[in-house]
């Protein structure tokens, strides 16, 4: 009877305790946690945090030491960094009310991230942000290039969001290994590639190289003005090769599928079937790979420039080129060896403007795109 009686005290006791918070004691649901970086080189401004509460952080001291209080127990992960040496994220298993010593840690070179931002549409991100989740950075401000840096970094794997303004939040996933800087891309699209994102670009912004119109779509183009290299803005504001024939030098053709400027039909581009070459053949001609040739016209003449007829086909001319794959090398780059250029199989070739391609009395011999032209006091076959 008496040892039940001390039992039954001794419980009575403990839920007095209880029911007065007596147990209710911080200190026995976090720990210490200390340890000694061996590399840290006396480097100021090191910092030790728990990745998963960063506001519970400690600073590195120029010997190397650090001991963080406060630490939850449980399974945490500390990151150590110091700026001009290195990093790394080491797991720690702390128990309550209890001091946990790392020992001696030796950090790794520091790595880094570069968050790269897209927007279907071309849309800015440059109003949004991007957290590194457990470090010590704030957010940083996408910049007008679409990306955001973080650097320092101890190698790890970090949880990434970004929030831009008007479009939405997005979490990925970074591993980055030591020495090395991961870049992360991260890509909105809208629900309805149609419709574009609240408010469009009048809130939103575009990317640099692109304009804002009335309906809220960012385009490349309004007019050809704001299209280089020959190019034309089509109807959807985009930049292509053609929209028309007449956008095309003579002797080419607009491929409204393709909006660039083809020839009629191919002609000595490399084939594998005739099913490649429109209305010609794909034939095999002095040894050279396949090769499409267009037919002879009604009275067995080739009405493009260049070419002759020869067996109901039209070749390359053979006083000018020695096969397709003489025509091919035109406007091969050079430099001022006219026998490179023959080399290429151009009879009568000639380096000119940086450029094979071959003599000429005429723009007979020269072939579509090409016109003979006075390059350096010598007449040769030359492209708009």
């Amino acid at each position: 009877m008496g040892r039940h009686a001390h039992v039954s005290a001794a419980a009575t006791a403990l839920l007095v305790l209880i029911a007065c918070g007596e147990l209710q004691n911080d200190r026995l649901r976090v720990a210490t946690v200390k340890g000694r970086v061996i590399s840290a080189n006396g480097a100021p401004g090191g910092l030790v945090l728990v990745q998963e509460r960063t506001e519970i952080r400690g600073p590195l001291e120029a010997d190397g030491r650090f001991e963080v209080a406060g630490v939850p127990a449980g399974t945490t992960h500390l990151y150590v960094m110091a700026p001009d040496t290195g990093g790394v994220i080491k797991e720690v298993v702390a128990r309550g009310g209890q001091l946990v010593d790392l020992g001696e840690i030796e950090l790794l070179p520091a790595a880094s991230v570069a968050v790269v931002v897209t927007i279907v549409g071309g849309y800015s991100a440059s109003e949004g942000t991007v957290t590194v989740m457990g470090t010590p950075y704030e957010a940083q401000p996408i910049e007008v290039d679409e990306r955001a840096f973080f650097a320092p970094l101890p190698a790890g794997c970090y949880e990434i969001q970004t929030s831009v303004p008007s479009v939405g939040l997005q979490t990925a996933q970074a591993c980055v290994e030591p020495g090395v800087q991961a870049t992360i891309a991260v890509h909105f699209a809208a629900a309805n590639a149609s419709i574009p994102f609240a408010g469009g670009c009048s809130q939103i912004g575009c990317v640099l190289g692109r304009r804002c119109i009335a309906d809220g779509r960012c385009v490349r183009c309004t007019q050809n003005l704001d299209c280089g290299n020959g190019q034309v803005c089509d109807g959807e504001g985009r930049c292509v090769g053609c929209t028309q024939s007449s956008d095309c030098a003579q002797g080419l053709t607009c491929d409204l599928d393709t909006n660039e400027c083809v020839g009629a039909l191919a002609r000595c581009s490399l084939c594998t079937s005739d099913n490649q070459c429109g209305n010609g053949k794909c034939e095999i001609r002095a040894g050279e790979p396949p090769a499409c040739l267009n037919p002879c016209g009604s009275s067995n003449t080739c009405a493009e420039p260049g070419f002759v007829c020869e067996s109901g086909l039209c070749i390359p001319n053979p006083t000018a080129y020695r096969g397709c794959q003489a025509i091919r090398q035109l406007g091969m780059a050079c430099s001022d060896d006219h026998q490179i250029c023959r080399d290429q199989g151009l009879v009568d070739g000639a380096c000119a403007a940086g450029q094979c391609t071959t003599r000429c009395t005429s723009s007979a011999i020269c072939p579509a795109a090409y016109f003979c032209e006075n390059v350096s006091g010598q007449p040769v076959c030359m492209s708009l």
